[in-house]
């Protein structure tokens, strides 16, 4: 079993590769990335990554990391499914 961990994966996420590559109305997603968080009546500015705790979060994680699969689907081979256990690897994604 190997368990990763991308580290910073929230934190690090190019705006500009994101603007770029995920299907949203660009305004939208401009203003969803820079919108920062408030903590103790002060405003902590966003310029990379994505808006800690934010909803849209995990799904644009999800959706930058949507290229991984393709990797191990190249790598491994076809998850395993009920009807077929070509492979021995399993993965599964969540952010």
């Amino acid at each position: 079993v190997l368990e990763g961990d991308i580290q910073g994966c929230f934190d690090n996420i190019s705006h500009d590769w994101l603007l770029a590559n995920i299907p949203l109305d660009k305004t939208v997603l401009r203003k969803w990335l820079k919108a920062g968080f408030m903590e103790s009546n002060h405003l902590y500015r966003t310029e990379a990554g994505t808006p800690q705790g934010g909803i849209i979060s995990p799904v644009l994680a999800n959706m930058a990391l949507d290229g991984l699969e393709d990797v191990l689907l190249a790598r491994f081979g076809q998850k395993n499914t009920k009807a077929s256990y070509k492979t021995k690897v399993n993965y599964v994604r969540y952010a």
